[in-house]
């Protein structure tokens, strides 16, 4: 630098221009505090929240197996743990036993049916047999008692002209009477062959020594067995739905904000196995305020949020200002003191802006920084 510029430059630096620059910048650093910490309130005791689905287990067991880990995006469908219960496993099994028990029992009565349905086709062609014997008997025997009876009608004449002697009409008469109860007795065996297939046909036939035919009765069990073959089967198809409900799917697409058990952990219907975020939930911020901060607070109000993980700024507005949250005491459900100036007793929820609130990056969880526009009540 020349040194004959230093005088130029001391002239315009004069003690007055230095002072003036001072009290601007000291004017700059009141106006920023003074709109940092007067016309807005800064709070620190926020998060980002989310509407989370508690997932329950179906009913109480053990965890055989776990297909997911903590803050890992799941898609709608997937299997997130495999429950087992003891109880429903013993019942499934017993209910497979007893339906191969029924199937067993139906396939035995079955196999019973076709021999005897077999034996009965044996003695239906016997029968068929008999009756054409007996049919042959019946022809022979009627035309023996024609002839007879031809006979008797040419020597009836001779024997009243005497032509014929006693004791010859008595043989004649004693043929006649032979032909004709041969002829009865082969008819009658004849209608008891076809009454004889006609009991077979019906299942029922005659060994020689007594009635026999199970064809009735084997249909009858066959009815009753397929009958608790149907029941077992329902009870198994039951149990089988059962042991598919202990897989637990997501019951939508999301993320796993808290996994509560592990495998081999015992779990109960009633205490949730995880919990579940779904992406593209609407979010919200939730500040904690003490009871004098929320006074300067109004419904509606735009603020500004800081995450400082995503290192991000977005805008919202104040939806909800609850004074009571931290007074309830859920446990003795009753009012408790707190103290106004200290303990972060009111609750405020914040509204974030459409691209915010949709943001997948803006999980649940995560701490905000907020600032709020104080406003002032004159009176």
């Amino acid at each position: 630098m020349d040194l004959k510029l230093l005088p130029h430059f001391t002239k315009r630096f004069t003690p007055a221009s230095l002072y003036s620059l001072s009290g601007i910048i000291l004017l700059i650093i009141l106006l920023l505090s003074f709109n940092t910490y007067i016309l807005h309130l800064k709070v620190t005791t926020a998060v980002i929240a989310a509407t989370i689905e508690p997932i329950h287990a179906p009913l109480s067991g053990y965890i055989s197996h776990v297909y997911i880990k903590q803050n890992q995006v799941i898609t709608k469908g997937s299997p997130l743990a495999k429950v087992e219960n003891n109880d429903i496993e013993k019942d499934l099994q017993m209910a497979k036993l007893a339906f191969e028990e029924a199937q067993c029992t139906v396939d035995y009565y079955q196999t019973l049916l076709r021999n005897e349905q077999d034996r009965l086709k044996l003695y239906q062609q016997v029968g068929q047999n008999r009756i054409a014997a007996a049919n042959a008997t019946v022809d022979i025997a009627k035309a023996e008692y024609t002839t007879t009876k031809k006979q008797f009608g040419r020597l009836q004449p001779l024997f009243k002209k005497r032509y014929l002697s006693q004791s010859d009409w008595d043989i004649v008469e004693a043929k006649l009477r032979t032909a004709d109860d041969k002829l009865k007795n082969v008819t009658a065996l004849m209608h008891l062959e076809h009454d004889a297939l006609q009991s077979v046909d019906k299942g029922i036939y005659f060994t020689g020594n007594k009635v026999e035919g199970r064809i009735q009765d084997l249909e009858a069990e066959i009815v009753a067995a397929k009958k608790k073959l149907s029941i077992n089967r329902a009870r198994v198809e039951m149990y089988t739905q059962f042991a598919q409900k202990f897989v637990i799917t997501a019951p939508f697409t999301g993320r796993v904000v808290q996994l509560f058990k592990r495998e081999g952990s015992v779990i109960e219907n009633t205490k949730p196995l995880l919990l579940l975020q779904e992406m593209g939930a609407k979010k919200q911020i939730v500040a904690y305020l003490t009871q004098n901060e929320v006074t300067h607070l109004r419904m509606r109000a735009r603020v500004k949020v800081y995450v400082p993980a995503l290192n991000q700024i977005f805008h919202g507005k104040v939806v909800e200002i609850n004074r009571t949250h931290g007074f309830v005491d859920e446990v003795n459900a009753q009012y408790r003191f707190r103290e106004l100036g200290i303990d972060r007793s009111a609750q405020v929820t914040i509204e974030l802006q459409n691209s915010a609130a949709k943001n997948n990056k803006v999980m649940a969880g995560l701490p905000a920084i907020v600032y709020f526009s104080r406003s002032f009540n004159l009176f």
